[in-house]
């Protein structure tokens, strides 16, 4: 983790713009072939707050149509949010994810998730039937 970073002092209006992010900046969109594949994001995270200065700390997004976890870096699960995830995440969205806040960085492969240590816990992630 970062110990002592402080990511950015500013909070975005949360709007659903933030699922809807499937144009610009985004790497492709969802495909009805592919809406039970799981995306992986590097995000940088913090609890929800209205306090000024926040300390964030690095993590990974992982979603799929049916939900959405997020783990810390050290492959720990942080919180979990049921929902539709199937559109994917433009890189500086500001998602709400549980209790969290976090900020998308960048996509990054299962296998880069894979070789942090990390197990496929996801698993149990697929479509909704």
């Amino acid at each position: 983790g970062l110990s002592g970073f402080k990511g950015p002092s500013f909070v975005k209006p949360a709007t659903s713009a933030a699922n809807n992010a499937g144009g610009a900046g985004a790497t492709g969109g969802a495909s009805a072939e592919g809406a039970s594949r799981l995306t992986y994001y590097e995000v940088f995270y913090t609890p929800r707050s209205k306090k000024k200065t926040k300390v964030w700390a690095e993590g990974v997004l992982i979603t799929s149509a049916a939900c959405a976890e997020l783990m810390s870096d050290d492959t720990s699960k942080v919180t979990t949010n049921k929902g539709n995830w199937a559109k994917q995440l433009a890189v500086d969205n500001l998602v709400f994810v549980g209790g969290f806040e976090t900020e998308i960085q960048k996509i990054i492969t299962e296998d880069d998730w894979i070789a942090k240590g990390a197990e496929l816990v996801c698993a149990n992630m697929g479509a909704v039937p």
